[in-house]
């Protein structure tokens, strides 16, 4: 006689959930390998196009937000802030959130090889060029917003940041956010901004090209009195999600 085999059923009833680490999903979202004991939550479908959510932070007052998700599984990744507030000073408070570029095995900060463009709000005069400050981290930096103790939310788009064949990586920063200060210079007056910078990062060096390693995202401030780019701030509240799309 043939041996049966067995075959569990599983119910779910009510508001029982699957997670994975904590992790419910999004709505649409389905289950997708990442090899021997790694599960992560994406999109359907099937081919290079797949979109993958590799990690969800949530921000209490934070600083630095420091990303390290890259790989070569992924050619082009997606960093979104949601529902982002800054935490900052009630007076002689300017503030804004900068980018940082990292590269090698121990991450170390670029100090040159930027290439940016700045389409900024048409209430702050239109295109700018300058969007590069200086902050604590090192001299250069590349500029998202300003927002003082308002909101925002804004998504970054970063493409072959492990590539070593090529020297440049592109970068495409949206945000839209809300400066309440009138006298914030990072925006030169109140209200709802909008904020498009790209361009790119040169890695290339000592004959050869680097992948990038990390990107640090650092809230930074100038005294009204003073200003000086790039004074510590206070940190921010929200959360960041990062997503790979899949190589073909």
């Amino acid at each position: 006689m043939a041996s049966k085999k067995q075959h569990a059923a599983i119910d779910f009833q009510g508001a029982a959930k699957i997670t994975i680490g904590g992790d419910a999903g999004d709505s649409g979202e389905v289950l997708t390998s990442g090899g021997s004991g790694a599960m992560t939550w994406g999109s359907g479908g099937s081919g290079g196009g797949d979109k993958v959510r590799i990690s969800t932070t949530t921000l209490d007052n934070d600083r630095y937000i420091n990303l390290t998700p890259f790989s070569s599984a992924y050619n082009t990744y997606e960093i979104y802030f949601e529902n982002c507030d800054g935490q900052g000073q009630t007076s002689n408070c300017s503030e804004a959130l900068i980018l940082r570029a990292y590269v090698g095995s121990t991450p170390t900060a670029l100090t040159s090889g930027y290439s940016y463009y700045s389409d900024a709000s048409p209430n702050e005069g239109g295109d700018e060029e300058d969007c590069m400050i200086y902050a604590p981290d090192g001299p250069l930096s590349f500029f998202c917003c300003a927002f003082d103790q308002g909101g925002f939310s804004g998504k970054v788009t970063l493409m072959n940041p492990t590539e070593t064949l090529g020297s440049y990586k592109f970068i495409e920063s949206r945000f839209q956010s809300r400066v309440y200060r009138s006298d914030n210079f990072y925006a030169y007056d109140a209200g709802t901004k909008y904020w498009n910078t790209h361009g790119s990062v040169y890695t290339q060096g000592g004959g050869g090209s680097t992948a990038l390693t990390k990107l640090r995202f650092t809230t930074v401030r100038g005294e009204l009195l003073d200003p000086t780019w790039g004074v510590p701030a206070n940190g921010i509240d929200g959360s960041v999600s990062v997503y790979g799309l899949k190589n073909s």
